[in-house]
């Protein structure tokens, strides 16, 4: 039958309905689709033939014909079979490579397909993935509740209709999941919009790939690990980026405030400010964020920032406030003396916290460490005018060195002992 000669009709291939037909008077009509969504009554003496094929991962479609015209949108009458056709899938070949890093990383994959659950299982199995076994005909399931109650039972959803892939998408999230789905059809876009993480074949339609978040130019599964990978790193290393910012934010802020109720002036100059932010923070984030980082994202953004950031600077505001005072009212320090012991305390208990956001040490994290401790050391040395630094007394050295140890021991001790302790028993 020719479409083009004007009189023919075609009704296109859908996730829903399974099936496409082309009808021209005179010749009748022509239909392709899924055997059980024609007539599955006139193949029962081919049902062990496709079952068959279907668990040796073979995609079945039956060829059907009728000498009626369809009705509307709906199949024509006295549909007969006349053909199945057979039709293989190619594994490729870094598959089950892709699976078994998704694997390791805790990610739990569903198959969301129109085809047949059977065939769908047998070729996730074939590709490595786990729990391919546990597959349902998701035609049975009839409403967004049934979807909803046995989303977290079955890896293979087969015969997935649009609507139920967006209700599938759904119930993941409700149960608590961040869900990430990958399409390529107009079918999928309801769901690719509704995940929170959308990923589209390049090669895939023009719709799915303008709602989703990210493109494979490459149309290759494979490539995802990568997209991980580099997603992890953009985020853990801003997130610790913004933890080093946030603490020179916080106790800033809380040296301000405290400030305006004594009876003495702020005591830090622009100047010295400005270096323990540069060798602090400032060079120490920009070396940090190029470190290839694929530690599994834990919680929310800002909810780690503020984690570290607000007990950092609170830290490093009493460590200050302890010298500060003792100093004062204690050895009788001048405001040159309070200001350049205000100072070092800074630079010492901020490296201190440099250390302990810089997490578990690698030779490129102790190098960032050692270059921000060496220039900062350097610059103290170098340029003690310039910073408005004076000679401090014995006494005064002391009391720096107790604050140093004992809010830096604290630190410590937060930071890599009881915070981890705490996230290891929440994790059980």
């Amino acid at each position: 039958i020719e479409a083009k000669s004007g009189n023919a009709r075609t009704i296109p291939f859908s996730s829903d309905k399974k099936w496409s037909l082309v009808y021209k008077e005179g010749v009748g009509t022509l239909i392709l689709g899924a055997p059980e969504f024609l007539c599955p009554e006139k193949i029962k003496d081919q049902a062990s033939l496709i079952e068959d094929k279907e668990f040796k991962a073979k995609r079945v479609l039956l060829l059907a014909k009728s000498l009626k015209a369809p009705e509307g949108n709906a199949l024509p009458e006295d549909i007969e079979p006349w053909a199945l056709i057979i039709i293989g899938d190619k594994i490729r070949d870094q598959a089950a490579e892709t699976l078994g890093y998704f694997k390791e990383q805790g990610v739990a994959l569903k198959v969301i397909s129109g085809d047949n659950p059977k065939t769908v299982s047998v070729i996730a199995a074939q590709a490595g993935l786990e729990n391919a076994d546990k597959y349902i005909d998701a035609s049975t399931l009839s409403s967004y509740e049934e979807i909803e109650a046995v989303i977290e039972d079955y890896t293979i959803f087969g015969r997935v209709s649009p609507d139920q892939k967006l209700d599938i998408v759904k119930a993941l999230k409700a149960k608590g999941h961040t869900v990430a789905m990958t399409g390529d059809g107009v079918n999928d876009v309801l769901a690719l919009k509704e995940s929170d993480c959308s990923i589209a074949m390049n090669s895939g339609a023009d719709a799915a790939k303008n709602v989703s978040d990210l493109v494979l130019l490459d149309s290759d599964f494979s490539s995802l690990p990568l997209v991980v990978w580099e997603g992890r790193r953009c985020i853990n290393n801003l997130q610790r980026s913004a933890a080093l910012f946030l603490t020179k934010t916080t106790y800033s802020f809380l040296i301000t405030i405290i400030f305006l109720f004594l009876p003495f002036a702020y005591p830090f100059q622009g100047i010295q400010i400005t270096v323990a932010g540069f060798f602090t923070e400032g060079i120490p984030s920009f070396l940090l964020a190029l470190e290839p980082n694929k530690e599994r994202l834990k919680d929310h953004f800002l909810r780690n920032v503020l984690r570290i950031a607000v007990p950092s600077g609170a830290i490093v505001s009493a460590g200050i406030m302890t010298t500060v005072l003792i100093s004062k009212y204690t050895l009788g320090a001048t405001d040159a003396q309070i200001s350049t012991i205000a100072a070092y305390t800074l630079f010492a208990i901020a490296m201190v916290v440099l250390f302990d956001i810089c997490g578990k040490l690698n030779k490129w994290k102790w190098f960032v460490f050692a270059l921000s401790s060496v220039c900062l050391i350097l610059s103290v040395v170098l340029f003690q005018n310039l910073l408005s630094f004076v000679a401090l007394s014995a006494q005064m050295y002391l009391v720096l060195a107790a604050a140093f140890a004992v809010y830096g021991a604290l630190h410590i001790i937060i930071f890599r002992g009881i915070i981890p302790k705490i996230e290891r028993e929440k994790n059980k």
